[in-house]
């Protein structure tokens, strides 16, 4: 997973295929946020923690995909969870707003209509 701070509502979720192409996402970081403590989400990105506890931490899915091709990740909860707070120590909940540019975002969207 990425991060980055010109993109703060968004993590990159890259999956390495063992081939020279790897798959790429976009999920909110939010919905990855509420999915580490309830079920979250629908269609081809949902989040949810497990049930039972694997050693000494549970562990996390990430269903990707599309209605032909979807698949779930399985994911170490703790690690998730302390990435996301690290996230959240880069960019508070609630100051992503402040870190756009949202004349270029207007732009960008007026280029695409014509």
């Amino acid at each position: 997973m990425s991060y980055t701070v010109s993109e703060p509502f968004s993590v990159g979720v890259e999956i390495r295929t063992g081939t020279a192409e790897s798959l790429r996402w976009t999920v909110s970081r939010d919905l990855l946020d509420v999915g580490t403590s309830k079920p979250q989400g629908m269609g081809a990105h949902r989040i949810w923690p497990s049930r039972r506890y694997l050693l000494s931490c549970r562990r996390l899915y990430l269903g990707l995909g599309g209605p032909r091709t979807p698949f779930t990740l399985e994911m170490d909860h703790c690690q998730v969870r302390a990435w996301l707070d690290a996230t959240y120590e880069l960019v508070p909940r609630g100051s992503e707003p402040e870190l756009l540019d949202w004349e270029a975002l207007a732009r960008e969207l007026l280029q695409r209509r014509d």
